[in-house]
C-alpha cells in the first residue's frame, strides 16, 4: 500500500503530506493514515507546530475519492463508513492541541477546502483555486464544510460558495477572509513554515488557548463544532438514526441531520428543549449570548483618526461577550465636516438607524439624503460611504451580520484611540500605518480603485 500520508520534522515543526498522487483524494485509507498520523503528532512533545500541505503541484487535495462511493452507495453505508470516517478524522485535525497552517497550492476542492479549513491558518499560492462542488453531485460539504467555512466568511459567502459550486481564485478567497495569506508561486509552504515556526516559539500551548478562547460561541453541541451536522442524504444514502425518511438532497444541512457522529441512534428532535438548552449551556459546547442591557456609556468606547474623527462606541458584541457571534451592534459619531471613507465589506450585512444630525450616504456612487429617524442597509459587496453635512454631528446605530472575533468592534479597537466618557475630544490623528493590514483581517475588502 502506498504511504498516502507522509509526517516529516523540521527542528519544533511538523509537516504533515498528503500523498496520494495525482490529486492527493481522500480514500478511506488515506482517512485511516491521517488518522495514524494525528495519533503520533499528539504524542510527540517535540511537534510544537503542524504545517499541513499536499504533495506535488497540481493539488493541495481535491476532495474525496468518487470512485469509492459505488460501493459505498448501498443503504447505511456512505454516511456509516465513508463520511463517519471523514467527519471523525478532521475533526482530529480541527482539535489537535497544537497550532496548524495549510499549505495550499494547486486545488483545494470539496474535502481538500475542508481539510485546509480545519487549520488556524490557511496560507495558498497566488494560482489556488478553491471549490466546494459538491452540490453538482447533488450532494453537500459533508465533512464540516458547512458549519468551518461560514466561520470564516459568513453566511452569504457561504451559501455562494456551496450552493453555486464554483470555484473562487486566490485573491477572491483573500478578500473574503477564507484563507490568511497568498504568496508567490512556490512559497507557500516556506511562508507556511514561517508562521508555524512562529507559533512554535511561543509559550507551549498558548496558541491553541487562545483559539478555544476565540471560539467558544462557534462550537456546535454534540460533536464539538465539527461537522456532524453535514450529513448527506441523496438517493440511496441512509445513515443510522434515519430510519429510511425523505430521500433527495436537504435544502438546509440542520434539517438533514437524524443524529451525530457522537450519538448517530440521536432521532432529530429526541431532545427537549431544555435539555438542550443545558448541554449547550452546561456542558461547555457551545455557550448560549444571555440577555444584555447596555446603558449610555456602558460600552467600549473609542475615538476614531481621520477623516471620520468623532468616535466610536461598541455596544454588543463578540470582544465584549464570546457567545455573541451572530451580530455586533453600537453606535458612532462623525464630526461635521467629516467622513467615513468608501468602503465594502465581503460578507457581512450592515444595518445602520441615523437618530441625529444631517448627511449624505453614498452607496456604490448614488447619493441618499439621511435626515434623523432614516435606516440604511448595506448588503455584502456594495460600495458606500457616509458625510456629516451639517453644523451638529452624525450619529448613528449601527449593526453588522454576522459577528464574530475580527468584527467591526476589533476595527475600531485597532485604529482608535481608547475614550473615556467625558473627556474632551483629542487633536485629529491619523490612522494606523497598517491600516490596510487592519481592515484585511477585519470586515474590509479592497477597493478595486483608490478610495
Amino acid at each position: 500500500m502506498a504511504e498516502l500520508v507522509r509526517l516529516e520534522r523540521r527542528d519544533a515543526i511538523a509537516v504533515l503530506v498528503l500523498d496520494n498522487p495525482p490529486l492527493n483524494l481522500v480514500t478511506l485509507a488515506l482517512a485511516r493514515r491521517l488518522e495514524e498520523a494525528l495519533d503520533r503528532l499528539e504524542a510527540d512533545p517535540g511537534a510544537r507546530a503542524v504545517v499541513v500541505t499536499g504533495a506535488g503541484e497540481r493539488a493541495f487535495c481535491a476532495g474525496s475519492d468518487i470512485r469509492e462511493f459505488p460501493d459505498l452507495l448501498a443503504p447505511g453505508r456512505a454516511v456509516a463508513v465513508k463520511m463517519r470516517r471523514e467527519i471523525a478524522v478532521f475533526s482530529r485535525l480541527a482539535n489537535l492541541p497544537k497550532p496548524t497552517v495549510a499549505a495550499v497550492r494547486g486545488l483545494a476542492y470539496g474535502g481538500g477546502l475542508e481539510l485546509a479549513c480545519c487549520c488556524d491558518l490557511v496560507v495558498v499560492e497566488e494560482d489556488v483555486r478553491v471549490a466546494l462542488p459538491e452540490i453538482r453531485l447533488g450532494l453537500f460539504p459533508g465533512a464540516g464544510g458547512t458549519l468551518r467555512v461560514t466561520r470564516r466568511i459568513g453566511l452569504g459567502r457561504a451559501k455562494e460558495l456551496a450552493m453555486l459550486g464554483e470555484p473562487v481564485d486566490a485573491a477572491t478567497a483573500l478578500a473574503w477572509g477564507l484563507v490568511n495569506r497568498v504568496v508567490a508561486k512556490g512559497r507557500g509552504l516556506e511562508e507556511a513554515c514561517a508562521l508555524a515556526r512562529r507559533l512554535a516559539a511561543g509559550p507551549s500551548g498558548c496558541p491553541r488557548v487562545v483559539q478555544e478562547g476565540l471560539e467558544p460561541g462557534l462550537r456546535c453541541a454534540g460533536d464539538g463544532g465539527d461537522g456532524a451536522h453535514a450529513r448527506p442524504r441523496g438517493p440511496g444514502v441512509r445513515g443510522p438514526g434515519m430510519r429510511g425518511r425523505g430521500a433527495g438532497l436537504s435544502r438546509k444541512a440542520g434539517s438533514a441531520l437524524a443524529g451525530s457522529a457522537a450519538d448517530p441512534g440521536r432521532r432529530r428532535g429526541a431532545l427537549k428543549p431544555r435539555e438542550r438548552r443545558r448541554r449547550m449551556e452546561g456542558t461547555g459546547d457551545r455557550q448560549l449570548p444571555r440577555p444584555r442591557v447596555v446603558r449610555p456609556e456602558e460600552g467600549a468606547s473609542f475615538w476614531q483618526p481621520v477623516p471620520a474623527n468623532g468616535w466610536a462606541e461598541v455596544r454588543i458584541a463578540h470582544s465584549l461577550d464570546p457567545a455573541v457571534t451572530r451580530f455586533a451592534t453600537g453606535i458612532q459619531v462623525i464630526a461635521p465636516g467629516c467622513f467615513i471613507r468608501e468602503h465594502v465589506h465581503p460578507a457581512q450585512d450592515e444595518i445602520l438607524f441615523f437618530y441625529r444630525g444631517r448627511g449624505e450616504a453614498w452607496i456604490d456612487g448614488e447619493r441618499h439624503e439621511l435626515v434623523p429617524g432614516t435606516t440604511v442597509h448595506v448588503p455584502p459587496g456594495h460600495r458606500h460611504k457616509f458625510v456629516a453635512t451639517g453644523p451638529e454631528p452624525l450619529e448613528m446605530m449601527w449593526v453588522m451580520i454576522p459577528g464574530g472575533p475580527d468584527g467591526l468592534d476589533a476595527f475600531f479597537a485597532c485604529i482608535g484611540r481608547r475614550r473615556v466618557p467625558g473627556e474632551p475630544a483629542p487633536p485629529p490623528f491619523p490612522r494606523p500605518a497598517d491600516v490596510a493590514r487592519i481592515e484585511a483581517e477585519t470586515v474590509f475588502a479592497p477597493l478595486s480603485s483608490e478610495r
